[in-house]
C-alpha cells in the first residue's frame, strides 16, 4: 500500500497520467501559478520565475501577459513556457458572459486561447450576486454561456467558469442553476475560497461542488489582507485531499493573491504549497 501511495503521489507532482501498465486512471494534481500573480514582471520573467518556484504549470490571464486578441503575446507566452519544460493550465480571460458591454468578442477570445494552445477558458458569468439577480438576467447570461460553452467546446477548449463573488457561481446553489438553465456538456467551475465565508462551509462548499471543479485559484486571506499560504495550510490540505479522491479530471492548483505581490512570497508561498500536496494521503 505504502509503495502505491508513493507512485500515486510522485504521479499527482510530475503530471502524469493513467499507470501505463495496468492502465489504471490516477489522480493528477498541478501545482502551478496564475500569471496576474507575477503582473509586475514580463512573459519571460514570470516563466523564469515559475521554473525557479519548481513549480508545473501556468495559466495565463489576459491582464496582463496575454490580453484578449493578442496573438504574437500568445504564441510567445506558449513558447516560452514550453521551452522551461513548464505546461499550461488555461488562459484566465475576463470574459463576463450576457455583459457585452465590459467584455471583448469571445471569438477574439477564443483565438487568443488558441494561439496560446491553452486547454480550456475561463470565463465569468456576468457580473450580479446569483441571490439578487432576476430571472431575465439569469437567462441572459445563461444563454450566452451556452453560446460560448459551445464555440469552446467545438475548438477542443473548453470552457470553465470562475467561482466568484458578483456572479451568477459565487455558490455551490448558483452553480446548479447555472447547470439546470443552460444545456452544456463538458462546463466546469473552478474554485476559490471567499473572504465571507468560514473554513468548514468552504469545505463543504468543495464537497459539493467536487463532480465539477477543475482549476483552483489558491491563496489566503485575513479579513481581506493576503498572508502567507502557510496560515491556511490545514484547510489547503483539505481541499488537495478532497481534490486527491476525484479522478475525472486534472486539477491544477494555481497561486494567487500573494501578500504584497513581492516575488519573494511568492517564491515562499511556492514551497509551501508543494509541501502541501507532498503530505496527500489517501
Amino acid at each position: 500500500m505504502r509503495g502505491r501511495l508513493t507512485a500515486m503521489l510522485l504521479r499527482a507532482c510530475t503530471g502524469t497520467g493513467p499507470d501505463s501498465a495496468s492502465g489504471e486512471q490516477y489522480r493528477v494534481i498541478k501545482t502551478g501559478v496564475s500569471s496576474i500573480t507575477l503582473r509586475r514582471y514580463g512573459i519571460s520573467e514570470a516563466v523564469a520565475y515559475v521554473a525557479d518556484a519548481k513549480l508545473q504549470v501556468i495559466e495565463w490571464t489576459a491582464d496582463p501577459h496575454v490580453p484578449h486578441g493578442d496573438l504574437n503575446a500568445a504564441r510567445e507566452a506558449a513558447q516560452r513556457t514550453a521551452d522551461a519544460g513548464l505546461q499550461l493550465a488555461g488562459y484566465g480571460s475576463y470574459y463576463r458572459c450576457g455583459e457585452p458591454t465590459v467584455s471583448p468578442p469571445f471569438e477574439q477570445v477564443l483565438e487568443t486561447a488558441e494561439a496560446l494552445g491553452a486547454p480550456s477558458v475561463r470565463v465569468f458569468a456576468g457580473r450580479k450576486q446569483s441571490t439578487q439577480a432576476p430571472p431575465t438576467y439569469w437567462k441572459t447570461v445563461t444563454r450566452d454561456l451556452e453560446r460560448v460553452a459551445a464555440l469552446a467546446s467545438d475548438a477542443g477548449r473548453p470552457v470553465s467558469v470562475e467561482f466568484m463573488d458578483h456572479t451568477l457561481n459565487d455558490c455551490p446553489n448558483g452553480w446548479k442553476q447555472l447547470l439546470a438553465t443552460g444545456n452544456f456538456t463538458d462546463l466546469t467551475t473552478y474554485w476559490q475560497p471567499t473572504a465571507a465565508t468560514e473554513e468548514m462551509h468552504r469545505i463543504d462548499v468543495v464537497n459539493e461542488l467536487i463532480k465539477h471543479i477543475g482549476n483552483i485559484h489558491v491563496f489566503v486571506w485575513d479579513h481581506g489582507v493576503r498572508v502567507p499560504l502557510a496560515r491556511g495550510a490545514r484547510e489547503w490540505l483539505r481541499v488537495i485531499e478532497l481534490l486527491a479522491d476525484d479522478t475525472r479530471r486534472e486539477h491544477c492548483l494555481l497561486l494567487q493573491l500573494v501578500e504584497k505581490d513581492r516575488p519573494e512570497n511568492f517564491m515562499r508561498d511556492a514551497e509551501t504549497l508543494r509541501d502541501i500536496v507532498s503530505q496527500v494521503r489517501v
